[in-house]
C-alpha cells in the first residue's frame, strides 16, 4: 500500500522507487522498511481533495517517486485525489 519497492539494479536499499497505491476506501495508510541502510518510511492522507505524503529517507539511500528524486530526510508531497 505503501509502496516501498527496492531497486534490484542497486542492492541493499541504495536506490529505492515509492509507487504507493491509493486504495478508494482508504483515507490514509503508513508503513516503514527498517534497510541496513536506515528506516525508510511511507504515510499518505486523503484530505481536502487532495493526497498529502510524508515520505522519509535516509542519507545513504536515493529515492524516487513519479521519476522525481527526492531529499534525504523528510519530503512532503502534495498531489491532487483524482
Amino acid at each position: 500500500i505503501v509502496g516501498i519497492g527496492p531497486d534490484p539494479e542497486h542492492p541493499g536499499f541504495a536506490q529505492v522507487n515509492i509507487n504507493p497505491y491509493f486504495f478508494d476506501d482508504l483515507t490514509f495508510a503508513e508503513g516503514f522498511c527498517e534497510t541496513v541502510r536506515g528506516k525508510i518510511a511511507v504515510r499518505w492522507e486523503k484530505k481536502d481533495g487532495a493526497i498529502v505524503l510524508d515520505i522519509e529517507v535516509p542519507t545513504a539511500v536515493d529515492a524516487y517517486f513519479r521519476g522525481r528524486k527526492l531529499n534525504s530526510g523528510t519530503n512532503r508531497i502534495t498531489i491532487p485525489d483524482a
